[in-house]
Protein backbone atom coordinates (compact mmCIF):
# COMPACT_ATOMS: atom_id res chain seq x y z
CA UNK A 1 0.00 0.00 0.00
CA UNK A 2 1.40 3.72 -0.94
CA UNK A 3 -0.61 5.79 1.64
CA UNK A 4 -1.64 9.18 -0.04
CA UNK A 5 -2.98 12.51 1.90
CA UNK A 6 -3.35 15.27 -0.75
CA UNK A 7 -3.79 19.32 0.06
CA UNK A 8 -4.97 21.93 -2.32
CA UNK A 9 -4.07 25.56 -1.63
CA UNK A 10 -4.38 28.79 -3.13
CA UNK A 11 -1.26 30.80 -3.34
CA UNK A 12 -0.82 32.04 -0.09
CA UNK A 13 -1.00 28.12 1.27
CA UNK A 14 -4.22 28.64 2.16
CA UNK A 15 -6.56 25.40 2.02
CA UNK A 16 -8.99 25.98 -0.72
CA UNK A 17 -11.82 24.09 -1.68
CA UNK A 18 -12.17 25.36 -5.41
CA UNK A 19 -11.39 21.68 -6.51
CA UNK A 20 -13.15 18.61 -5.35
CA UNK A 21 -10.76 15.66 -7.19
CA UNK A 22 -7.55 14.99 -6.99
CA UNK A 23 -5.72 12.50 -9.33
CA UNK A 24 -2.44 10.41 -8.52
CA UNK A 25 -0.63 8.92 -10.68
CA UNK A 26 2.47 6.17 -10.25
CA UNK A 27 4.46 6.75 -13.48
CA UNK A 28 7.33 4.45 -15.06
CA UNK A 29 9.11 6.82 -17.28
CA UNK A 30 5.56 8.69 -18.63
CA UNK A 31 3.76 5.34 -18.49
CA UNK A 32 1.14 5.05 -15.64
CA UNK A 33 1.68 2.10 -13.45
CA UNK A 34 -1.29 2.82 -11.41
CA UNK A 35 -3.65 5.87 -11.79
CA UNK A 36 -6.03 7.06 -8.74
CA UNK A 37 -8.61 9.83 -8.05
CA UNK A 38 -9.24 11.49 -4.56
CA UNK A 39 -12.65 12.72 -3.56
CA UNK A 40 -11.74 16.75 -2.06
CA UNK A 41 -13.32 17.98 1.33
CA UNK A 42 -12.33 21.69 2.24
CA UNK A 43 -8.72 21.56 0.01
CA UNK A 44 -7.76 18.31 1.42
CA UNK A 45 -8.44 14.11 0.84
CA UNK A 46 -7.05 10.70 1.63
CA UNK A 47 -6.39 7.24 0.13
CA UNK A 48 -3.99 4.47 -0.87
CA UNK A 49 -2.27 3.24 -4.54
CA UNK A 50 -2.56 -0.86 -4.10
CA UNK A 51 1.02 -1.69 -6.01
CA UNK A 52 0.48 -4.69 -7.85
CA UNK A 53 2.30 -7.32 -7.30
CA UNK A 54 3.69 -7.46 -10.91
CA UNK A 55 5.79 -3.80 -10.18
CA UNK A 56 9.49 -4.22 -11.06
CA UNK A 57 11.94 -2.95 -8.50
CA UNK A 58 12.86 0.58 -9.55
CA UNK A 59 12.63 4.55 -9.18
CA UNK A 60 9.17 6.12 -10.20
CA UNK A 61 7.10 9.39 -10.58
CA UNK A 62 4.82 10.49 -8.21
CA UNK A 63 2.40 12.91 -9.35
CA UNK A 64 -0.29 14.78 -8.73
CA UNK A 65 -2.25 17.67 -9.84
CA UNK A 66 -6.04 18.71 -9.90
CA UNK A 67 -8.09 18.93 -13.60
CA UNK A 68 -7.74 22.74 -13.27
CA UNK A 69 -4.11 22.41 -13.42
CA UNK A 70 -3.98 21.15 -16.77
CA UNK A 71 -4.36 24.32 -18.14
CA UNK A 72 -1.09 25.50 -17.09
CA UNK A 73 0.74 22.56 -17.87
CA UNK A 74 3.08 19.47 -16.39
CA UNK A 75 4.99 21.97 -14.90
CA UNK A 76 2.86 22.75 -12.07
CA UNK A 77 2.45 19.51 -11.05
CA UNK A 78 3.63 18.35 -7.66
CA UNK A 79 6.14 15.60 -8.17
CA UNK A 80 8.22 13.24 -5.92
CA UNK A 81 10.42 10.44 -6.93
CA UNK A 82 10.01 7.26 -4.66
CA UNK A 83 11.89 4.06 -4.73
CA UNK A 84 9.77 0.75 -4.83
CA UNK A 85 11.27 -2.93 -3.88
CA UNK A 86 9.59 -5.86 -5.21
CA UNK A 87 10.69 -8.46 -3.06
CA UNK A 88 8.33 -11.54 -4.99
CA UNK A 89 10.69 -10.71 -7.88
CA UNK A 90 14.97 -11.50 -8.69
CA UNK A 91 16.74 -8.53 -7.27
CA UNK A 92 19.88 -7.39 -8.88
CA UNK A 93 23.34 -7.01 -6.29
CA UNK A 94 25.56 -4.63 -5.58
CA UNK A 95 27.73 -4.99 -2.69
CA UNK A 96 29.18 -1.86 -1.20
CA UNK A 97 31.13 -0.65 1.86
CA UNK A 98 30.62 1.67 4.35
CA UNK A 99 28.21 2.49 7.03
CA UNK A 100 24.65 4.32 6.80
CA UNK A 101 24.19 7.35 8.28
CA UNK A 102 20.81 7.75 10.43
CA UNK A 103 21.51 11.85 11.53
CA UNK A 104 18.40 14.23 11.13
CA UNK A 105 17.43 16.63 8.42
CA UNK A 106 16.04 19.48 10.32
CA UNK A 107 14.13 21.58 7.63
CA UNK A 108 13.73 25.24 8.50
CA UNK A 109 10.09 27.35 7.37
CA UNK A 110 10.49 30.61 6.44
CA UNK A 111 7.22 32.53 6.57
CA UNK A 112 7.09 36.41 5.57
CA UNK A 113 7.53 37.78 9.09
CA UNK A 114 9.72 35.40 10.76
CA UNK A 115 12.13 31.68 10.41
CA UNK A 116 10.33 28.39 12.13
CA UNK A 117 13.77 26.68 13.47
CA UNK A 118 13.02 23.08 14.52
CA UNK A 119 16.40 21.23 16.42
CA UNK A 120 16.47 17.61 18.54
CA UNK A 121 18.59 16.62 21.25
CA UNK A 122 20.74 14.30 19.42
CA UNK A 123 22.21 13.85 16.08
CA UNK A 124 21.32 9.53 15.99
CA UNK A 125 19.14 7.66 18.18
CA UNK A 126 18.86 3.73 18.49
CA UNK A 127 15.79 2.09 18.14
CA UNK A 128 13.51 2.51 21.10
CA UNK A 129 15.33 5.74 22.20
CA UNK A 130 13.45 8.91 23.29
CA UNK A 131 14.13 11.64 21.40
CA UNK A 132 12.96 15.32 21.70
CA UNK A 133 12.45 17.93 18.93
CA UNK A 134 12.26 21.89 19.72
CA UNK A 135 10.27 24.52 17.36
CA UNK A 136 11.46 27.80 18.06
CA UNK A 137 9.16 30.94 16.59
CA UNK A 138 5.44 28.82 16.46
CA UNK A 139 3.10 30.67 14.11
CA UNK A 140 -0.19 31.68 15.56
CA UNK A 141 -1.84 29.30 12.76
CA UNK A 142 -1.98 25.48 12.56
CA UNK A 143 1.25 23.70 11.51
CA UNK A 144 1.57 20.14 10.92
CA UNK A 145 4.84 18.09 11.86
CA UNK A 146 5.84 14.41 10.54
CA UNK A 147 8.47 12.10 11.93
CA UNK A 148 9.99 9.44 8.86
CA UNK A 149 12.38 6.58 9.46
CA UNK A 150 15.13 6.85 6.89
CA UNK A 151 14.93 3.64 4.17
CA UNK A 152 18.30 2.50 2.93
CA UNK A 153 17.55 3.54 -0.55
CA UNK A 154 17.48 7.35 -0.52
CA UNK A 155 15.60 8.88 -3.37
CA UNK A 156 16.58 12.92 -3.76
CA UNK A 157 13.75 15.15 -4.05
CA UNK A 158 12.55 18.50 -2.96
CA UNK A 159 10.68 18.98 -0.14
CA UNK A 160 7.22 20.55 -0.36
CA UNK A 161 8.41 23.73 1.29
CA UNK A 162 10.90 23.80 -2.00
CA UNK A 163 8.82 22.40 -4.26
CA UNK A 164 6.48 25.53 -3.74
CA UNK A 165 9.47 28.06 -3.83
CA UNK A 166 10.53 26.51 -7.15
CA UNK A 167 7.09 27.11 -8.39
CA UNK A 168 7.54 31.47 -8.66
CA UNK A 169 10.93 30.92 -10.10
CA UNK A 170 9.54 29.44 -13.29
CA UNK A 171 8.93 31.43 -16.52
CA UNK A 172 5.22 32.94 -16.56
CA UNK A 173 3.39 29.92 -18.05
CA UNK A 174 0.13 31.03 -20.75
CA UNK A 175 -2.82 30.28 -18.99
CA UNK A 176 -6.02 28.39 -20.82
CA UNK A 177 -9.33 28.20 -19.34
CA UNK A 178 -10.56 25.50 -21.56
CA UNK A 179 -10.40 23.43 -19.13
CA UNK A 180 -12.97 24.11 -16.23
CA UNK A 181 -12.95 22.67 -12.28
CA UNK A 182 -14.49 19.88 -10.56
CA UNK A 183 -15.84 22.08 -8.18
CA UNK A 184 -18.76 20.10 -7.34
CA UNK A 185 -17.36 16.29 -8.73
CA UNK A 186 -15.49 14.34 -11.15
CA UNK A 187 -16.41 15.46 -14.91
CA UNK A 188 -15.88 12.81 -17.69
CA UNK A 189 -15.86 14.03 -21.23
CA UNK A 190 -16.19 11.91 -24.31
CA UNK A 191 -17.36 11.71 -28.19
CA UNK A 192 -20.73 10.77 -29.20
CA UNK A 193 -20.50 7.54 -31.92
CA UNK A 194 -22.63 6.47 -35.10
CA UNK A 195 -21.98 2.97 -35.03
CA UNK A 196 -23.28 2.96 -38.66
CA UNK A 197 -20.33 4.57 -39.87
CA UNK A 198 -18.15 5.01 -36.80
CA UNK A 199 -18.00 8.98 -37.33
CA UNK A 200 -19.18 11.63 -34.50
CA UNK A 201 -22.78 11.78 -34.29
CA UNK A 202 -24.28 15.33 -35.13
CA UNK A 203 -27.81 14.99 -34.99
CA UNK A 204 -29.95 16.93 -32.29
CA UNK A 205 -32.04 15.65 -29.58
CA UNK A 206 -29.44 12.54 -28.40
CA UNK A 207 -29.14 12.05 -24.66
CA UNK A 208 -26.54 9.90 -23.25
CA UNK A 209 -26.66 8.91 -19.57
CA UNK A 210 -23.86 7.93 -17.28
CA UNK A 211 -24.56 5.50 -14.26
CA UNK A 212 -22.39 4.14 -11.65
CA UNK A 213 -23.81 0.59 -10.77
CA UNK A 214 -24.65 -0.12 -7.09
CA UNK A 215 -27.22 0.00 -4.26
CA UNK A 216 -27.99 3.86 -4.66
CA UNK A 217 -28.75 5.82 -7.60
CA UNK A 218 -26.06 7.22 -9.59
CA UNK A 219 -27.42 8.59 -12.28
CA UNK A 220 -26.31 11.72 -14.64
CA UNK A 221 -27.03 13.21 -18.10
CA UNK A 222 -24.64 14.13 -20.56
CA UNK A 223 -24.49 17.81 -22.66
CA UNK A 224 -23.71 17.41 -26.14
CA UNK A 225 -22.92 19.70 -28.41
CA UNK A 226 -22.91 20.42 -32.27
CA UNK A 227 -19.54 17.81 -32.78
CA UNK A 228 -21.18 15.14 -30.35
CA UNK A 229 -18.86 15.77 -27.73
CA UNK A 230 -20.22 15.29 -24.54
CA UNK A 231 -20.22 16.16 -20.83
CA UNK A 232 -20.77 14.56 -17.40
CA UNK A 233 -20.88 16.92 -14.77
CA UNK A 234 -21.29 14.08 -11.95
CA UNK A 235 -20.79 14.02 -7.96
CA UNK A 236 -18.77 12.71 -5.58
CA UNK A 237 -19.09 8.70 -6.09
CA UNK A 238 -16.47 7.73 -3.53
CA UNK A 239 -13.90 4.22 -4.22
CA UNK A 240 -13.21 2.41 -7.21
CA UNK A 241 -16.51 2.13 -9.50
CA UNK A 242 -17.68 0.66 -12.76
CA UNK A 243 -19.51 2.87 -15.04
CA UNK A 244 -22.02 2.36 -17.53
CA UNK A 245 -23.22 4.32 -20.37
CA UNK A 246 -26.27 4.88 -22.56
CA UNK A 247 -27.55 6.67 -25.73
CA UNK A 248 -31.63 7.64 -25.52
CA UNK A 249 -32.75 8.00 -28.84
CA UNK A 250 -36.13 7.76 -30.87
CA UNK A 251 -34.68 7.04 -34.09
CA UNK A 252 -33.42 3.68 -35.51
CA UNK A 253 -29.59 4.08 -35.30
CA UNK A 254 -28.07 3.00 -32.98
CA UNK A 255 -24.78 4.74 -30.74
CA UNK A 256 -22.11 4.53 -28.44
CA UNK A 257 -20.13 6.67 -26.19
CA UNK A 258 -16.14 6.89 -25.85
CA UNK A 259 -15.43 7.94 -22.93
CA UNK A 260 -11.83 10.02 -22.95
CA UNK A 261 -9.41 9.56 -19.89
CA UNK A 262 -9.68 12.27 -17.48
CA UNK A 263 -5.85 11.94 -16.65
CA UNK A 264 -3.18 14.26 -18.23
CA UNK A 265 -0.41 13.37 -20.77
CA UNK A 266 3.21 13.44 -19.36
CA UNK A 267 6.88 14.02 -20.49
CA UNK A 268 9.40 11.20 -20.67
CA UNK A 269 11.64 11.45 -17.48
CA UNK A 270 13.60 8.46 -17.11
CA UNK A 271 15.76 7.39 -13.70
CA UNK A 272 19.09 4.73 -13.14
CA UNK A 273 17.94 1.57 -12.16
CA UNK A 274 18.39 1.08 -8.22
CA UNK A 275 21.09 -1.40 -7.60
CA UNK A 276 20.60 -3.66 -3.89
CA UNK A 277 23.26 -4.16 -1.53
CA UNK A 278 23.09 -7.69 -0.40
CA UNK A 279 23.34 -6.11 3.79
CA UNK A 280 19.89 -5.15 2.86
CA UNK A 281 18.54 -8.39 2.89
CA UNK A 282 17.32 -8.65 6.42
CA UNK A 283 15.87 -5.24 6.52
CA UNK A 284 14.22 -5.98 3.28
CA UNK A 285 12.52 -9.37 4.56
CA UNK A 286 11.41 -7.38 7.70
CA UNK A 287 9.31 -5.09 5.45
CA UNK A 288 8.08 -7.24 3.22
CA UNK A 289 6.50 -9.48 6.38
CA UNK A 290 5.12 -6.37 7.59
CA UNK A 291 3.47 -5.27 4.98
CA UNK A 292 1.73 -8.92 3.91
CA UNK A 293 0.90 -8.98 8.10
CA UNK A 294 -0.86 -5.58 6.91
CA UNK A 295 -3.17 -6.58 4.58
CA UNK A 296 -3.91 -9.71 6.36
CA UNK A 297 -5.10 -8.05 9.22
CA UNK A 298 -6.29 -4.74 7.46
CA UNK A 299 -7.69 -6.11 4.34
CA UNK A 300 -11.24 -6.36 4.69
CA UNK A 301 -11.56 -3.01 6.40
CA UNK A 302 -9.48 -1.08 3.98
CA UNK A 303 -11.68 -2.04 1.13
CA UNK A 304 -14.63 -1.24 3.11
CA UNK A 305 -15.58 2.51 1.57
CA UNK A 306 -18.64 4.15 2.38
CA UNK A 307 -21.19 4.01 -0.13
CA UNK A 308 -22.24 7.83 -1.65
CA UNK A 309 -25.67 9.24 -0.98
CA UNK A 310 -28.26 8.95 -3.99
CA UNK A 311 -27.87 11.63 -6.71
CA UNK A 312 -31.45 12.08 -7.28
CA UNK A 313 -34.15 14.08 -4.95
CA UNK A 314 -36.43 11.23 -5.41
CA UNK A 315 -37.15 8.23 -3.26
CA UNK A 316 -38.75 5.30 -4.06
CA UNK A 317 -42.13 5.05 -2.31
CA UNK A 318 -43.11 1.56 -3.24
CA UNK A 319 -40.81 -1.53 -3.39
CA UNK A 320 -41.41 -5.09 -3.86
CA UNK A 321 -38.94 -8.02 -1.95
CA UNK A 322 -39.97 -10.65 -4.53
CA UNK A 323 -39.24 -13.98 -1.84
CA UNK A 324 -42.30 -12.31 0.19
CA UNK A 325 -44.35 -13.06 -2.89
CA UNK A 326 -45.11 -16.50 -4.83
CA UNK A 327 -42.57 -17.09 -7.96
CA UNK A 328 -43.69 -16.36 -11.43
CA UNK A 329 -41.35 -17.89 -14.15
CA UNK A 330 -41.99 -14.63 -15.76
CA UNK A 331 -41.64 -11.16 -15.54
CA UNK A 332 -44.46 -9.99 -17.06
CA UNK A 333 -46.50 -12.24 -14.47
CA UNK A 334 -44.80 -10.53 -11.48
CA UNK A 335 -45.94 -7.00 -12.96
CA UNK A 336 -49.65 -8.22 -13.34
CA UNK A 337 -50.43 -10.47 -10.38
CA UNK A 338 -48.31 -8.17 -7.65
CA UNK A 339 -47.67 -4.78 -8.68
CA UNK A 340 -51.39 -2.78 -8.82
CA UNK A 341 -49.51 0.74 -10.20
CA UNK A 342 -47.43 -1.00 -12.80
CA UNK A 343 -49.25 -1.72 -16.51
CA UNK A 344 -47.52 -3.66 -19.49
CA UNK A 345 -48.67 -2.35 -22.72
CA UNK A 346 -47.25 -3.12 -26.73
CA UNK A 347 -45.95 -0.95 -29.51
CA UNK A 348 -44.44 -2.09 -32.91
CA UNK A 349 -44.79 -5.79 -31.32
CA UNK A 350 -42.14 -4.39 -28.30
CA UNK A 351 -43.94 -4.60 -24.22
CA UNK A 352 -43.25 -1.17 -22.28
CA UNK A 353 -43.76 -0.62 -18.93
CA UNK A 354 -45.20 2.33 -17.07
CA UNK A 355 -46.14 3.10 -13.29
CA UNK A 356 -48.71 4.81 -11.62
CA UNK A 357 -47.52 8.33 -10.31
CA UNK A 358 -47.14 8.94 -6.63
CA UNK A 359 -50.13 10.78 -6.88
CA UNK A 360 -52.26 7.71 -8.37
CA UNK A 361 -53.44 10.21 -10.91
CA UNK A 362 -52.34 8.84 -14.11
CA UNK A 363 -49.69 6.80 -16.02
CA UNK A 364 -46.20 7.92 -16.66
CA UNK A 365 -45.55 8.28 -20.28
CA UNK A 366 -41.78 7.31 -20.20
CA UNK A 367 -40.53 5.62 -17.69
CA UNK A 368 -37.19 5.17 -16.48
CA UNK A 369 -35.86 1.70 -15.96
CA UNK A 370 -32.66 0.34 -14.45
CA UNK A 371 -31.54 -2.76 -13.87
CA UNK A 372 -28.82 -2.69 -11.11
CA UNK A 373 -28.98 1.30 -11.89
CA UNK A 374 -27.83 0.46 -15.23
CA UNK A 375 -30.06 2.25 -17.88
CA UNK A 376 -32.21 0.06 -19.78
CA UNK A 377 -33.34 1.26 -23.37
CA UNK A 378 -34.95 -1.80 -24.39
CA UNK A 379 -37.59 -2.59 -22.08
CA UNK A 380 -38.08 -5.90 -23.59
CA UNK A 381 -34.67 -7.51 -22.43
CA UNK A 382 -35.75 -6.92 -18.92
CA UNK A 383 -38.98 -9.29 -20.21
CA UNK A 384 -37.00 -11.92 -20.88
CA UNK A 385 -34.82 -12.13 -17.80
CA UNK A 386 -35.14 -14.45 -15.57
CA UNK A 387 -37.31 -13.17 -12.46
CA UNK A 388 -35.74 -15.65 -10.25
CA UNK A 389 -31.97 -14.03 -10.27
CA UNK A 390 -34.43 -10.72 -8.92
CA UNK A 391 -34.35 -9.95 -5.67
CA UNK A 392 -36.11 -6.41 -4.92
Amino acid sequence: MLWLKLYTTNTEGELSSFSKVGYIELLNDSIPEIQVRLDLTDGTGNGWMELPVTLPTGYYRLVAYTRYMQNEGEDIFFEKKISVVNPYQPQETRIQPGTENHSFKLPNRVTPNHIITVSADKASYQARNKGVIRIQELPSDSISLSVAGTDPIQTTTPSIQEWKESLFSKDPISFSTKIIPEYEGPIYEGQLIDRSNNQPATEYGIVGLLSFPGENIQIFNGKTDKNGHITFYTGLTHGKKEMATVVLNTSEKSYRIDLQSPFAQHRSKTYQPIYLDSTWHQYLLQRSMGVQVMQVYTGDSINRIESAPPHTFSKPYKSYILDEYTRFPFIEEILTEFIPIARVSKKDGKRTFSVLTEKMDKFSTQTLVLFDNIPITDQEQIYSYNPLLLKK
